[in-house]
Parts: structure tokens; sequence; C-alpha cells
């Protein structure tokens, strides 16, 4: 598997306008297509590897949501929602809902649908939790940014969760209240 490029980002730099029309709605089977596409695309694996990781993202699992944008019938984007349990050891992150898995598709960056992915996920974990987590590599000043304007504060990068590495970098880990 290839080393996943991040988002280009300059600090400081106004967005373009954001799009109207971005509906945010949970991951149907008719979506599975469009999202292994992206997935395919930002993991740098085939399509049928990314159509076997994907699928499983539509059944009922009561620890995981995923989300899509959609502007005009297109897939614009996915984010997921999960619940990770923390164990015992010394560093662990703390058991609870975590934002994951936030993908654009290149040409949709910057319009709004990162953002309208976020708090479509907030807005249904409200539900169910009143605080959220999420992660990044400390180099994804992109994401890092999108979630620090919405309300994201940082608690520290002396964290680990199990099965996550950082390609080329740190982790940084963020709390939010819902």
């Amino acid at each position: 598997m290839g080393r996943v490029k991040f988002a280009e980002f300059t600090e400081g730099r106004l967005p373009p306008e954001p799009w109207g029309g971005v509906v945010v709605r949970p991951l149907a089977e008719a979506d599975v297509s469009a999202v292994s596409e992206i997935y395919a695309e930002r993991e740098r694996v085939d399509r049928e590897r990314a159509t076997r990781a994907v699928s499983p993202w539509v059944d009922s699992d009561p620890h995981r949501r995923v989300f899509v944008a959609e502007r005009h019938g297109q897939v614009l984007g996915y984010g997921k929602a999960e619940r990770l349990r923390a164990g015992d050891e010394a560093g662990r992150a703390p058991t609870g809902w975590y934002l994951t898995g936030l993908v654009v598709t290149p040409s949709a960056r910057r319009h709004g649908v990162g953002v309208s992915l976020t708090l479509g996920r907030l807005k249904a974990l409200a539900g169910v939790t009143d605080e959220v987590w999420y992660f990044a590599n400390v180099r994804n000043r992109a994401t890092i940014a999108l979630h620090e304007r919405l309300g994201f504060e940082f608690v520290t990068n002396d964290f680990h969760i199990s099965g996550v590495t950082f390609n080329g970098g740190h982790g940084a880990l963020y709390w939010r209240h819902v």
C-alpha cells in the first residue's frame, strides 16, 4: 500500500465560498460503489480491495456510524464515527465516540464538505454521548484546522490507539463537548 498524501493546505488562507446543497446522510448500500472509489484513491488500493473494505460499513454495527456527503446526487466524501474502547495500558486514549475517516474528493475540498460531514456526525452523536474525540497525524494541518474551527480542543500528543499508526509523524488527540 502506498503512502497516504494529506490534502494541500495553506495556513490562514481563506477558503472558497462553501457550496450550497450539500446533504449529509447515513451511508446506504447504493453508496458503496461511490465510496469505494473515493476510498481506493485515498488509500491507493484497487477497487476490489476498496469495495471489500467499504461494504461492511453499511451494516448495523452499534459502535460505528458512517455518513456520506452528497450534492446533486454525487457522493463527495464520507466520514465515520466509531466507539473505541481503551485498554488498561498507560497512555491509552479514552474510551468513547471518535470521529474517524473524514475523506473528501479532491475536487470538492475547500468548499465546506468536510465541515458539513463533521457537523452531521456531531449532530448524530448528540443522542448517544455528550463528548466526542478526534485524532489526526500532526502533519495533517487541513483536518486539524477544520476541527479546531469547530471547537475541538487539543488534549495531548502522548497517546496511542490500538491498530493506529501515524506515518511520518505523531498523532494529536482532540476533544469536544457535543
